[in-house]
């Protein structure tokens, strides 16, 4: 509870400023589906361009930064609108239009250097819909305590749609653990940013390909059919030094960025 108390008091003009957003931006986030990419930020955008092959149906991405990617030259960026984050205490709203949404903080009740946040939340974000940090550990207990000492504030803003990540080996257990997510908190959307077949937890690891596939039609096929998850997006694109752990059959592109089969099935079918 002290952890919390002292993110929402860091964090609480990140909240204050929070600006609402119009019906017809509240309808555009549904239009042209849930399915988005979480980009490497570090990548060469012209390695993306597999992603927008004609056909392709996916309708956003982000990259771990507050502003969107920038092409190189003869290339563009990931398909679909682009969704800042706000990835720790260095990152700065400068730049991100008024209205924008804007996603919480990277895994900020983990410390492994380059990939989660480790917060104390530095800067300000403000006048933006603002969506929850997403933890990396139990998103449940970790929000609880953050929003719980949110309340305990006359001047505290919820942030009014949550992040979450969810590394589990099974369509069950990330169902289970998604529903466990909305059932805590739900008045709140859901938007699934990182998911892969994978466990950081204990449970068995995928030990061939297809069941990668089997798990991401069955799981993008729930994803898509319950309306309290607004998005998601796979964790899986770029080279193979982006995956950071996660098995590597979940990957959506080769080194040269072709798509992977499991990258043809994510960006034109999922679970058709």
């Amino acid at each position: 509870m002290k952890l919390a108390f002292r993110l929402v008091t860091v964090a609480i003009q990140m909240l204050l400023l929070v600006s609402s957003v119009s019906a017809a931006a509240i309808e555009k986030r549904g239009a042209g589906g849930k399915a988005g990419i979480a980009w490497p930020g570090r990548l060469d955008t012209g390695l993306s361009k597999a992603f927008s092959t004609s056909g392709h149906t996916l309708s956003w991405h982000w990259h771990w930064s507050p502003l969107p990617p920038s092409p190189a030259a003869g290339s563009k960026a990931p398909p679909g609108e682009f969704v800042s984050m706000m990835y720790g205490p260095s990152s700065i709203s400068d730049g991100v239009p008024r209205g924008s949404v804007v996603m919480g903080f990277n895994e900020p009740d983990g410390c492994q250097a380059g990939t989660q946040s480790c917060m104390s939340m530095g800067d300000v974000v403000d006048k933006h819909r603002v969506g929850s940090p997403a933890p990396a550990g139990n998103t449940v207990a970790w929000l609880k305590a953050f929003f719980a000492a949110c309340d305990a504030r006359g001047d505290c803003v919820k942030p009014s749609f949550i992040t979450m990540h969810a590394y589990v080996s099974t369509v069950d257990a990330l169902k289970n653990y998604v529903t466990e997510v909305h059932e805590a908190f739900p008045n709140m959307p859901i938007w699934l940013t990182e998911f892969a077949c994978h466990s950081f937890g204990g449970q068995p690891q995928p030990t061939n390909q297809q069941q990668v596939h089997d798990f991401m039609g069955g799981v993008t096929a729930w994803l898509d059919s319950v309306s309290f998850v607004e998005r998601y997006s796979w964790f899986g694109a770029g080279q193979g030094q982006d995956m950071f752990g996660v098995n590597g059959f979940n990957r959506l592109q080769y080194d040269n960025g072709a798509l992977t089969p499991l990258g043809n099935q994510y960006v034109f079918k999922r679970h058709a």
